[in-house]
C-alpha cells in the first residue's frame, strides 16, 4: 500500500499537534469523529461535562465512556510515528538523553521499543549480547546506522512492541473489546470490567482491519489517476468557461447597445409625436378662440342694435300715445 511505504520525514509536525493544548500529542486518544487529543487534555474536557461533550474542533457530540478518557481508543499509529519523530531528532542532532540502563545523560546509540527508551553504547551492546533481554533484540533500532530517509511505517511497526492493556499496563493486550470501541485489554479484563462484552483477539482483529484497509486502499488507488488529472481538467474547464464568459459578455454588451439605441430612437419618436399633437391642440384652441371672439363681437353688436331699435320704437309708440290722448281730450 502506498501509505505504508511513505517516508515519515515528509509528514508535517503540525499533524501531531493537539488542537486543545497546541503541543505535541501525548498518549493520543481518538474520538468517534476521528479527531485526536492528548489523554490529559481529554480528561480536562470530560471533567467539565457529565454524560456527553462536544468535540472542540467539529462540535460533534461524543458520549463519555464509563472509563472516562481511557475508554477512547489510543491511536497507536500516531503514537508510533511520534516515537519515530523523537528518534529522527536524536539521529540528526546527536542529542544527549538519559540512558534507560545506566541512568546517565549520554549521546544515545539505540532505541529499544521493548523498553520504550533510549540506550547508550554500553547498554545497547548489553541488549545484543545478554540472553536475559534476548526478546528485546527484535525491537532495537540502531540510530547510527539507520537511514531515516528510507525508514517507513512497515519497518517501524515491525520494531514496535504490541500494545498493552488499557487497564493493566503491565500486561500485554491479547484482546480488543469491540463493545468499548476496540479498546486493548488483557485476559484478566475479560472476567472483570469487560465481562460479557464482545471481544476479539488482537491478531484476528488486526487481520480483519488490514483487509478492510487494503480494500479501501485499492479503491483509492483506482481513483488516484483520476484525482491527479483533476487539476488539468479543472484548468481546461476554467479556460473554456473564461472564453465563454468573455464571448457572452461581448454579446451582452452588443445586445445592450442595440437595445439602448432602439429605446432612444423610440423615445425620440414618441417625443416628436407628442410635440406634434401638442402643436395641433394649440392651433385648434387658437382657432376656436378666434371664432369665439368673432361670435362674441357679433352678438354684442346685435344686442346693441336691438336695444337701439327697441328704444326708437318706444319713442315712436310714446309719441303716438300722447297724440291719441290729446285727441281724446278734445
Amino acid at each position: 500500500m502506498a501509505s505504508s511505504t511513505k517516508n515519515l520525514g515528509d509528514i508535517e509536525e503540525r499533524f501531531f499537534e493537539c488542537s486543545f493544548c497546541l503541543q505535541t500529542l501525548k498518549e493520543p486518544k481518538t474520538l468517534p469523529c476521528l479527531h485526536r487529543y492528548c489523554k490529559e487534555c481529554l480528561e480536562k474536557i470530560i471533567a467539565e461535562k457529565k454524560d456527553a461533550f462536544n468535540c472542540p474542533l467539529c462540535d460533534e457530540e461524543c458520549e463519555v465512556p464509563p472509563e472516562s478518557a481511557n475508554g477512547f481508543k489510543t491511536d497507536f499509529f500516531i503514537k508510533s510515528v511520534l516515537e519515530f519523530c523523537q528518534l529522527e531528532s536524536s539521529y540528526k542532532e546527536d542529542k544527549v538523553k538519559r540512558c534507560r540502563g545506566c541512568k546517565e545523560d549520554k549521546i544515545v546509540r539505540a532505541y529499544c521499543f521493548k523498553c520504550s527508551d533510549f540506550l547508550c553504547q554500553q547498554y545497547y551492546q548489553f541488549h545484543l549480547d545478554n540472553d536475559m533481554v534476548e526478546e528485546h533484540r527484535w525491537h532495537l533500532l540502531d540510530l547510527q546506522t539507520v537511514d531515516v530517509r528510507s525508514l517507513t511505517l512497515e519497518k517501524l511497526t515491525s520494531l514496535t512492541e504490541a500494545p498493552r492493556c488499557a487497564v493493566h499496563v503491565e500486561h500485554m493486550a491479547q484482546m480488543c473489546c469491540e463493545t468499548c470501541q476496540n479498546l486493548p485489554i488483557c485476559v484478566a479484563c475479560i472476567f472483570g470490567d469487560h465481562k460479557g462484552h464482545v471481544a476479539h483477539e488482537v491478531k484476528n482483529l488486526a487481520r480483519s482491519e488490514r483487509e478492510k484497509l487494503q480494500a479501501t486502499m485499492s479503491e483509492l488507488e483506482k481513483c488516484r489517476d483520476t484525482l491527479y488529472e483533476l487539476p488539468e481538467r479543472v484548468a481546461l474547464v476554467r479556460e473554456a468557461l473564461g472564453g465563454n464568459v468573455k464571448e457572452q459578455l461581448e454579446k451582452a454588451r452588443i445586445e445592450h447597445k442595440r437595445a439602448s439605441e432602439k429605446l432612444l430612437e423610440t423615445a425620440d419618436m414618441q417625443k416628436r409625436v407628442l410635440k406634434k399633437e401638442r402643436m395641433g391642440i394649440f392651433e385648434r384652441n387658437k382657432k376656436e378662440n378666434r371664432y369665439a371672439r368673432k361670435w362674441k363681437r357679433k352678438w354684442r353688436n346685435s344686442g346693441r342694435n336691438m336695444a337701439r331699435s327697441c328704444e326708437k320704437r318706444s319713442r315712436v309708440v310714446g309719441e303716438k300715445w300722447e297724440r291719441w290722448m290729446c285727441e281724446v281730450e278734445l
